[in-house]
């Protein structure tokens, strides 16, 4: 889908708890000559939301998501979250990166998963969360929209870093083979050591390491031996 064929600028993702801020948003950028989705005001009656909501995503060439600890709770926002990533992933390296972006406001709290992308934290950073949308002061707010819109209409030519989120336990880790990390070191330039830095025993208290996307044979030879581990860890809980 090429960029003049997207029926919206940008989908604004929200919880319905945080209403008066995305409000707020869709006024800003209509402002600015944007043309934004929001759900409360381009959802048709009588039609089921869901598949609503979905076109409209496809149908978005940017994504928002004012993040809080009501999105991250938010099954709304995180379906309409997981729709447009997973666009981006199956779009594949003939997809142009800059020409859909996923744009973080975080209001408060971040989104680790994603700190690859857009992450704009002015009104968490000045704790103005709490006081609600209406209590914002204009200037940090002018500095938000201003921010929205220059992600938004920026031709930025430099190259995005792709983020890698491995999701294994310390011990899983710890599984694979001396040969296969002697591979990784040599083709990917992967430390054992520095890697399991970002791990515990906890699956939810990895920290993310971020570092450019292999390409070519050492790319291919780093899913292989994800892969093969993959599959030794299911059919090991199967037998459990």
């Amino acid at each position: 889908m090429s960029k003049n064929n997207y029926n919206y600028t940008a989908f604004i993702s929200y919880s319905s708890l945080d209403r008066g801020w995305a409000l707020k948003l869709a006024d800003a950028l209509t402002s600015e000559n944007i043309g934004i989705f929001i759900d409360r005001q381009r959802l048709e009656a009588g039609k089921p939301w869901e598949k609503q909501l979905s076109k409209a995503v496809e149908e978005s060439q940017h994504f928002i998501v004012l993040w809080s600890n009501n999105a991250k709770q938010s099954d709304w926002v995180n379906r309409e979250l997981g729709r447009f990533d997973a666009m981006l992933d199956s779009g594949g390296p003939q997809l142009n990166q800059l020409e859909r972006r996923l744009i973080f406001i975080s209001l408060e709290n971040q989104n680790t998963a994603f700190s690859s992308t857009q992450m704009i934290d002015d009104v968490r950073e000045a704790g103005a969360y709490a006081a609600g949308a209406d209590a914002i002061a204009p200037a940090l707010w002018n500095t938000v929209i201003q921010k929205v819109v220059g992600a938004i209409t920026s031709d930025d030519s430099s190259l995005p870093i792709p983020v890698a989120v491995l999701t294994m336990l310390d011990s899983e880790l710890d599984q694979i083979s001396a040969d296969a990390w002697a591979e990784l070191a040599t083709q990917l330039n992967v430390n054992k050591d520095d890697l399991k830095a970002h791990y515990s025993p906890n699956r939810a208290d990895w920290r993310l390491s971020v570092a450019q996307k292999p390409s070519g044979k050492s790319w291919q030879t780093l899913k292989r031996k994800l892969k093969e581990k993959n599959q030794t860890l299911r059919a090991s809980d199967g037998n459990s």
